[in-house]
């Protein structure tokens, strides 16, 4: 199964779920994300970008600061109800790009990195009336990424090779981390949600075993959602 395939039939799952049922409590729409990461990849090869021929493995771990912007789609059983728990799904991509090239990688080497990802979000709402919800709570996610690793991408440092070469490292990546939000509501319908948190991960390659990579991240969300039978009531109107 393909990447693209796999996250075609997990969307389809999560419109399904929000579609199929018109008495489900639910709050669907996009959000728009933004993070700071620190990163770092390890790889073991062979340094055949320093010598034409090598007889000995080189190991390079290349550490430094990113940022990244995204976009995806949110699926939440509790916007708005008058209910502890809330179960949140994010799923979304992101492009992250270096603050600034690294300065102990050889040559001129830079890395790309783009995140393709589900965020399970387990929440307890710790205030909440008929304008507002507060929660908290932990984020587990999965994501699928890939590294765009360029060689010499100004065509300049290395007298033998005035190209660009590009090589790409695909990963698993397993994250825990923590979230809070605060959900306002507007008219009946529509809720804008705000977020932040931070996660930590660590990377599996999908093929070999010669590289991985590590990633702390702190994240902030902005989000629309529009709701389905998901409406706040005080407890004396309560049954």
């Amino acid at each position: 199964m393909t990447k693209t395939s796999f996250f075609h039939k997990i969307v389809f799952i999560l419109v399904f779920i929000a579609c199929s049922h018109a008495s489900y409590a639910i709050g669907i729409g996009p959000y728009f994300t933004g993070d700071v990461s620190t990163y770092s990849f390890t790889i073991k090869e062979k340094p055949v970008y320093e010598y034409y021929q090598s007889s000995y493995t080189k190991i390079n771990s290349i550490q430094n600061l990113y940022y990244g912007l995204g976009i995806g789609f949110i699926i939440d059983t509790n916007v708005a109800q008058d209910k502890l728990f809330n179960f949140r799904v994010k799923f979304g991509f992101s492009n992250k790009l270096e603050k600034e090239e690294a300065k102990n990688r050889p040559f001129n080497v830079r890395y790309g990195l783009n995140h393709y990802y589900l965020k399970n979000i387990f929440g307890l709402s710790f205030f909440r009336n008929q304008y507002v919800r507060l929660w908290c709570g932990p984020q587990l996610s999965v994501t699928y990424q890939y590294i765009k690793h360029s060689l010499n991408p100004d065509k300049r440092y290395i007298d033998y090779l005035d190209y660009e070469i590009y090589r790409r490292f695909n990963i698993w990546f397993l994250s825990i981390g923590a979230v809070a939000g605060i959900n306002i509501h507007f008219k009946r319908y529509i809720t804008v949600c705000f977020d932040i948190g931070f996660s930590g991960g660590y990377g599996i390659p999908d093929l070999s075993k010669n590289y991985y990579a590590t990633e702390i991240e702190t994240f902030v969300t902005f989000s629309v959602l529009y709701r389905i039978n998901d409406d706040y009531v005080s407890p004396p109107e309560q049954q």
